[in-house]
């Protein structure tokens, strides 16, 4: 099942809202850097999860389009915050179930592991330099009687 554009929309601005960006602009909100796309394909795998993350966007978007005449996804900030707390609060809390998805998404991005001050790439197959191993290290192993046979 993949999500509508306003869908998309709605994911992205709750993003925001469960990882903000930094004050300083330093670190991008989870939401602006264009994860809604994955989180929904990693959602699709847990069919419970993302029909509950659907009916929850679902359900800011009416409140938002009732009180502030726009869908979710254009919300102010401020006017994002109140919505969110409305449906906090009427027990249909959508952050938990985005927090971990979104936070595997986002400590993988490369524009946030830039701001963190890390290379923005896979650890391997580049790899990272390790010291030569000293062979002497396993010398008391090998020393020691087989705890197998063969077979």
């Amino acid at each position: 099942m993949s999500l509508s554009d306003d869908e998309l929309r709605g994911l992205s601005a709750l993003l925001n809202e469960v990882i903000p960006p930094s004050a300083d602009g330093r670190m991008p909100g989870a939401g602006e850097i264009g994860l809604a796309p994955r989180i929904a394909r990693d959602l699709a795998r847990q069919e419970v999860v993302l029909d509950a993350v659907l009916t929850g966007l679902g359900t800011l978007d009416r409140l938002a389009r009732g009180e502030c005449g726009a869908a979710f996804g254009a919300l102010l900030a401020e006017d994002r915050k109140r919505i969110l707390a409305q449906v906090a609060e009427a027990g249909t809390d959508l952050a938990p179930l985005l927090a971990f998805p979104a936070y595997l998404a986002y400590y993988e991005h490369p524009k946030v592991l830039v701001a963190l001050g890390l290379d923005a790439r896979p650890p391997h197959p580049v790899g990272y330099e390790l010291e030569p191993f000293d062979q002497r290290l396993l010398e008391s192993v090998r020393r020691r009687a087989r705890l197998y046979r063969e077979a």
